[in-house]
């Protein structure tokens, strides 16, 4: 007779394995265990995660949905299929599971917001603004990074960055955060600032697509032809049928074909799938939430080592599927 739970270090083995991004080994272990422990709701999400991560969508639904059977009250894997479903802009049918999280675990924060994405989306402005005002008052660093987004479209670019900064002194590996110094430093001219910038947005979060784009725009405005066109496949490899990274692809391949490029590009982190940046801690286990079976102004750089609302111009952070709580 299977027992119902796989011990908790192996669940810690694996989501170490997730948090390193290696999915495929998440994936092979998650399996194996399965055998042993089929209606283990822990094991299963960190599978429906890794699944997710690589973009397999529909195993990655089956998986969450049987989770959300064996575990109906149990909020994390509402919140983390109805944040795959938003990732394949299926608004409608991801809106439903955002809200039933919410209700189970009026914590959630990362599932208000996505829930105003959702409504935003289907142009229920007032509901949305509801739910990133909720978001907001469980993240104060989330409220900031919506502020410093504010500022830095109405071209106030010392208040966001001062934002920015505050956020990243309590949390040094925020992307959102990142990539706006980032911008930032490309607008006043400071290319190299903006690359590495970049590059540590990256080294946190390798599929950060946003990311991946301005990387691309700063190299090849550094006229490191060769750079660009690398970080622009990395890119297509995550979205194949992004229309403007094949249109940034050909703008650089044209030129770089007939100067015979120059440059070459320092290896970046393995892009792999999203995981949205941000993956749950160790303590991210259902049994610990009461679940049971049934002048030129430069910008400084920084040590060497979200948040797109309605209005916004940020995008949230990477790879949302999380493993379970």
């Amino acid at each position: 007779m299977p027992q119902s739970r796989a011990p908790r270090r192996l669940f810690d083995e694996i989501l170490a394995q997730l948090q390193a991004r290696q999915t495929d080994a998440a994936i092979a272990s998650s399996r194996a265990l399965l055998t042993q422990y089929p209606d283990d709701i822990n094991i299963l999400g960190l599978l429906g995660a890794a699944l997710g991560d690589q973009r397999r969508y529909d195993d990655a639904e089956a998986v969450l949905r049987r989770v959300m059977d064996l575990a109906p009250t149990f909020a994390k894997p509402c919140e983390d299929l109805g944040i795959l479903l938003l990732q394949q802009n299926k608004a409608e049918a991801a809106l439903p599971l955002l809200q039933k999280a919410v209700r189970l675990d009026p914590t959630l924060e990362e599932a208000h917001f996505q829930a105003g994405k959702a409504l935003a989306q289907l142009g229920r402005g007032q509901e949305a603004d509801a739910a990133f005002e909720r978001a907001f008052a469980l993240s104060p660093q989330r409220r900031m990074m919506a502020l410093a987004a504010e500022h830095h479209q109405a071209g106030r670019a010392q208040e966001a960055e001062r934002l920015c900064r505050q956020v990243l002194q309590k949390d040094p590996r925020h992307v959102d955060a990142l990539r706006m110094l980032a911008l930032i430093a490309a607008a006043a001219g400071d290319l190299d600032d903006a690359e590495h910038l970049l590059r540590q947005t990256l080294a946190i979060a390798p599929d950060h697509v946003p990311a991946l784009f301005e990387l691309g725009r700063v190299l090849k405005e550094l006229e490191r032809p060769d750079d660009a066109i690398t970080v622009y496949r990395l890119l297509l490899a995550l979205e194949p049928d992004n229309p403007a990274a094949h249109y940034r692809l050909a703008g650089v391949l044209a030129p770089a074909a007939l100067n015979g490029g120059r440059g070459c590009l320092s290896p970046l982190p393995r892009a792999g799938p999203q995981t949205r940046g941000r993956m749950a801690g160790p303590g991210a286990h259902a049994e610990d939430a009461g679940i049971t079976t049934g002048g030129r102004r430069r910008v400084s750089p920084l040590p060497r080592t979200g948040a797109r609302f309605r209005r916004g111009v940020l995008q949230p952070r990477q790879s949302q599927n999380l493993p379970l709580r």
